[in-house]
């Protein structure tokens, strides 16, 4: 859970260097700007702050920055965005930094990943208190959704968060952006709706999807691969409708081995049209169904392959699964 660690943040002691770590690039720079502002305090930024990226502007000139002595505060702030960057050239001076930093200076790095088999990150790692998460878990990002909705003072119908996150992906920063965009869609309505995030946030709808699964389920490829190039001219990416496949395929099964042949996150008008497509296809409905959808999760975030011929693979491997 990313919470915690957002927590830890004010009783976190100011090491002279600091790494943080992780995926998301909206978290990590609220991570370092939270830490910019512990080190500094009251104390004024334009004085005691120096920011610099090492993919266009190199280090060298951040290795002299963190040589000056803080004015009228306790600490200056030497920021380095996009350390996995590094020039060999400048190898180095950071290394010869890392071995001796000056305590006055708080160095802090940001990377989303490093190569650990380098002798200057193994160094690095060996002098630096790093502050290091993983992919956001779905968890993480409904949670955050309700803080952000909590933020703007607007209340929700049950189960905006989850399809929030189905819609829009795992990054906090996206996120908090659609939750303000929901915020000044529905203006002066009391709660923001499931149907106001599919009006404004699907170009993709519930109807595309059913009739992808039904091209699926009835193994008319022709009609499948109609179906997906719509959506893909629409200008609809690849991983969210992935998204929108898997959160379908996970209600039908919900729906078929749940005692209550219901799904606890759907309006009363959309069970009806789920529960049509269970007993449509409740013979080939089964839990394997999901494997190609989460593989090819996997691969779009991975692989240099098309997303598109991903997107389309994966729906062949459902049909070749419906097969057997």
């Amino acid at each position: 859970m990313i919470f915690p660690l957002l927590k830890s943040l004010n009783n976190l002691a100011l090491s002279p260097i600091i790494l943080v770590m992780g995926p998301d690039p909206w978290l990590r720079q609220k991570i370092c700007q939270t830490l910019v502002e512990k080190a500094l305090g009251s104390a004024m930024k334009e004085m005691n702050f120096s920011q610099f990226d090492a993919k266009t502007e190199g280090i060298l000139k951040a290795m002299q920055a963190c040589g000056e002595f803080p004015c009228f505060a306790e600490k200056r702030v030497v920021y380095i965005k996009s350390l996995e960057k590094l020039a060999k050239n400048e190898v180095e001076s950071f290394k010869d930094y890392l071995k001796n930093p000056h305590e006055t200076t708080l160095f802090l790095l940001e990377a989303e990943k490093l190569d650990g088999r380098l002798d200057w990150s193994k160094l690095l790692k060996k002098h630096a208190n790093i502050l290091q998460f993983d992919a956001l878990s779905r968890a993480d990002c409904v949670q955050w959704v309700r803080l952000c909705f909590k933020r703007e003072n607007q209340l929700y119908e049950e189960h905006v968060p989850e399809l929030v996150v189905d819609l829009i992906g795992n990054e906090f920063g996206s996120l908090q952006n659609t939750v303000k965009q929901l915020c000044l869609y529905v203006g002066e309505k009391e709660k923001v709706g499931v149907e106001d995030c599919e009006k404004l946030l699907l170009k993709v709808s519930e109807e595309n999807i059913f009739e992808v699964i039904e091209a699926v389920f009835s193994k008319r490829l022709d009609q499948l691969h109609r179906s997906l190039r719509a959506l893909l001219d629409s200008g609809e990416v690849p991983l969210k409708i992935l998204a929108l496949a898997y959160r379908h395929l996970s209600i039908l099964l919900e729906i078929k081995f749940s005692k209550s042949s219901e799904s606890s996150r759907l309006p009363a008008w959309l069970q009806k049209k789920y529960q049509a497509q269970v007993l449509q296809f409740n013979r080939q409905l089964k839990p394997d169904l999901l494997k190609p959808i989460t593989q090819a999760d996997y691969q779009l975030k991975s692989s240099p392959i098309s997303d598109k011929l991903i997107l389309q693979h994966a729906f062949e491997e459902l049909q070749v699964l419906l097969k057997a």
